[in-house]
């Protein structure tokens, strides 16, 4: 019993630092740093084409609402495709609304400071209701471009996010650490040499290391580890 006594107040004392952490990492982010417009970008694997994507980011509402909507388009060489749309804050990148849509298939999530809840709608008219409580921090795993172009990247850096997977991934909420590795000077689409900050996220399946333009906070490109294979995004 006494135990039981001593252990209750450490808890509650580790799940405020715990909140307390997050919420430090979250005021690290500067969302007013991505950039809108429209970005392109082929996916290959061992010099084979896997498909090609494009990502549009625009500014929507005004005064102290402002939001990102990024709209995140993806087909792939077999002609399988999928739109996704993500309404975020514009400062934290907290999400606040998600759309994905599938052949047949319409994935719907909200964000709430409760948590996640998601309604998938099937192409029969069959809906299922989920709820993923994420507690006060959620950021979407499709927004992680976004966050690392907002971090405050510099020689040393190192912070830890929490990102919310949404379904299909069974992931749901997973803490990523993101980590800058060094600086290179890498060429952008017009062939011009560019200074770039490198920097490693651990995600799950393996990874992915970004190339962040130190000038313009662009992703100049990526490579995507999936188990032992590794997925190059080149814009």
């Amino acid at each position: 019993m006494i135990a039981r006594k001593l252990m209750l107040p450490l808890l509650t004392v580790l799940l405020a630092f715990g909140k307390a952490e997050a919420q430090k990492a979250q005021l690290s982010i500067d969302g007013r740093l991505v950039r809108n417009g429209t970005d392109t970008f082929a996916a290959s694997y061992s010099g084979a084409l896997l498909g090609h994507g494009i990502t549009h980011r625009s500014r929507v509402g005004n005064g102290d609402r402002i939001q990102i909507l990024q709209v995140y388009t993806w087909r792939d060489t077999r002609g399988s495709w999928i739109i996704d749309s993500l309404f975020a804050d514009e400062r934290s990148l907290l999400a606040v609304r998600q759309v994905r849509v599938v052949p047949d298939t319409v994935v719907e999530t909200r964000y709430t400071p409760q948590g996640v809840e998601v309604m998938t709608r099937l192409g029969d008219g069959s809906g299922q209701r989920k709820s993923f409580v994420a507690g006060p921090v959620a950021i979407s795993s499709a927004a992680l471009e976004a966050v690392v172009a907002a971090s405050p990247l510099s020689p040393g850096f190192e912070q830890e996010y929490q990102l919310f997977y949404a379904p299909p991934s069974p992931r749901g909420l997973v803490q990523i650490r993101l980590r800058v590795t060094g600086a290179e000077r890498v060429k952008d689409r017009s062939g011009a040499d560019r200074e770039a900050w490198v920097v490693s996220a651990s995600t799950p399946g393996g990874g992915t290391v970004f190339w962040i333009d130190k000038a313009t906070r662009s992703v100049l490109r990526f490579d995507t580890r999936e188990g032992p294979a590794t997925i190059e995004f080149r814009r």
